[in-house]
């Protein structure tokens, strides 16, 4: 199943679940049926804190490519010396 398949199915269970509980279906607490309205935005900003730290890690994670570094260097060098033959002055 692709991501965008899971994804789509969690939506869709929250949604079922919060008009349910939006509605008096499910049989809530006084207390958590007060909050059954601020569901999605909840949900929201749980999704952006999650998003900011996946993000964070993998930047903190990222590893140096210096390898690709030198590979690109050298096809710099390369470019400068083609343009240098067909007269380009830099």
């Amino acid at each position: 199943m692709s991501k965008g398949a899971e994804l789509l199915i969690a939506v869709g269970v929250f949604v079922v679940v919060w008009v349910l509980g939006l509605f008096g279906v499910l049989p809530l607490s006084e207390t958590l049926s007060s909050t059954v309205p601020y569901w999605p935005f909840n949900a929201l900003c749980c999704f952006g804190c999650y998003s900011l730290g996946v993000i964070g890690y993998n930047l903190v994670i990222f590893g140096d490519a210096d390898v690709a570094h030198k590979e690109l260097l050298k096809e710099v060098e390369q470019a400068r010396a083609d343009l240098t033959k067909k007269g380009l002055k830099f």
